[in-house]
């Protein structure tokens, strides 16, 4: 490269004509300049902006240790399973429930229904050509700890496979309630009012315990 410089007439030193200028030599003696050619070469130090800027690198997946036994590929699967509740606590609830409602129904069947059985005279029931009414404490109380399971395995059921649990649940077990109650109710009314009263307030009193159960131990994150 030639530089207007060299016409005019003018010295501007082995390496001043800033036409032609060496940046890595001396601009008055022309000889190497080693450590500028090093500091150069290495590039610019990164700012403190960029260094806060600057994309991070990510892993592409986690590191996942050797799986060398069942146990442990057991466990790993169990891991990735979202049951949607917690089923320790849901569990529980159950067992706490069904212990309640065996107690509200053995109160009403075979102290409230028994005392109302044993007030009515004999005359009365013969008169009207009827048998004497059993509470049936015993069965009573096993059907509504049944219930109660059901009622909670309903209830998970709707938890996985429904966007709307609690609303599902609470209206199938009221409609359901009022089913075996009307069924209840359909012999003569003097031995069957008393039955069907009972299993129209323990079957409320299940769906509203278990729907409070579910919306305590629900995992997934939506309206329950």
């Amino acid at each position: 490269m030639t530089s207007p410089h060299e016409r005019d007439g003018k010295f501007y030193g082995p390496n001043a004509d800033p036409y032609t200028r060496d940046p890595y030599r001396d601009p008055y003696s022309g000889d190497p300049v080693d450590n500028r050619r090093d500091a150069t070469s290495s590039g610019p130090e990164s700012t403190r902006a960029w260094s806060q800027t600057s994309p991070q690198a990510t892993p592409i997946r986690d590191y996942k240790p050797f799986l060398d036994s069942p146990a442990d590929r057991a466990r790993e699967a169990r891991s990735h399973i979202n049951p949607g509740i917690e089923v320790g606590k849901f569990v529980g609830g159950t067992v706490a429930i069904a212990v309640i409602v065996a107690l509200a129904t053995w109160l009403i069947h075979g102290v409230v229904l028994a005392r109302i059985y044993d007030a009515v005279p004999l005359s009365y029931w013969t008169t009207h050509g009827l048998a004497i009414p059993s509470p049936h404490t015993g069965a009573a109380v096993a059907l509504s700890v049944v219930a109660t399971v059901l009622a909670a395995l309903l209830l998970w059921a709707f938890i996985l496979l429904t966007p709307a649990p609690r609303v599902l649940f609470t209206a199938t077990g009221l409609i359901l309630t009022a089913i075996i109650a009307a069924v209840t109710v359909s012999g003569p009314w003097q031995t069957s009012i008393g039955p069907a009263t009972a299993a129209l307030v323990v079957g409320v009193v299940i769906v509203s315990l278990v729907a409070r159960i579910g919306g305590l131990t629900i995992t997934r994150y939506r309206d329950f």
